[in-house]
């Protein structure tokens, strides 16, 4: 299947839709599971300990707090090593605590079943973690799943 569009636009992880297309001029589907604001998975507070515990933990690392150790490395590539196994470091949390303050990171309605356009769909009890190849390393998205009980059909309220 080709990317998703919507006019044109590539949409956002999670975002709603009110239908998209595949690819430029093809026909509109419809989208009936993402209907209204979703409770998110953390809070701002909780994303923001985690990301600075990390970047804490990789400062002291490169910047030792205690005076009396010396700093590692005594050339320029030596510090960009460094500062990219930082940014290895505390990108992919920033992406996943990005993802998990979204507003639709977590639903509580089910919605309709994007196969049939069922309402007979329930949340099933199990989530899973669907990990995303950034530049900088692998990110770990939580995902819900949902069930119809007309058609089978499984999916994720929580994608477009």
């Amino acid at each position: 299947m080709g990317s998703v569009w919507r006019d044109g636009v590539r949409d956002t992880l999670g975002g709603r839709l009110g239908g998209y297309t595949v690819g430029p001029g093809s026909r509109k589907l419809p989208v009936f599971f993402m209907e209204d604001a979703m409770p998110a998975r953390r809070t701002r507070k909780e994303a923001r300990q985690r990301i600075e515990q990390v970047f804490q933990a990789e400062l002291d690392r490169m910047f030792p707090p205690d005076e009396s150790k010396p700093l590692k490395g005594s050339k320029f590539l030596d510090w960009e090593n460094q500062v990219a196994r930082m940014r290895q470091a505390l990108m992919p949390v920033m992406l996943e605590e990005r993802a998990a303050v979204e507003e639709n990171a977590r639903v509580e309605k089910t919605g309709h079943c994007p196969y049939c356009q069922s309402g007979s769909v329930y949340m099933e009890k199990q989530e899973t973690t669907s990990e995303v190849t950034s530049p900088d390393g692998v990110v770990a998205i939580e995902k819900q799943h949902c069930r119809c009980h007309d058609c089978g059909g499984s999916f994720s309220p929580s994608e477009p």
